[in-house]
């Protein structure tokens, strides 16, 4: 699912007099040290179908969020070999 698409979804649902730009920005743009454990898995399963399909840029993209934004699972959900991040498959 696009981010843009799980955004309006949970406005609609948690927020609906709330715009969606406003949503959005909060939401997917000014989140920081957000304690989650929805969204980064949602992030590393949209990666790993990828993966799976052999998308390895896109699956890249989802795993660049995980490690920018969700670090402590970053941690948790890859090792690192030769320079290179690998992803640890539980």
């Amino acid at each position: 699912m696009p981010d843009d698409a799980l955004c309006e979804k949970l406005r609609a649902m948690f927020f609906p007099a709330m715009q969606y730009g406003d949503f959005a920005k909060q939401f997917l743009i000014e989140a920081k040290d957000f304690k989650s454990t929805v969204l980064p898995d949602l992030y590393l399963k949209r990666g790993d179908a990828y993966a799976a399909l052999r998308q390895t840029q896109k699956a890249n993209g989802e795993y660049d969020r995980v490690s920018r934004a969700f670090p402590e699972w970053a941690a948790l959900s890859f090792v690192e070999k030769n320079g290179k991040r690998i992803r640890k498959l539980q």
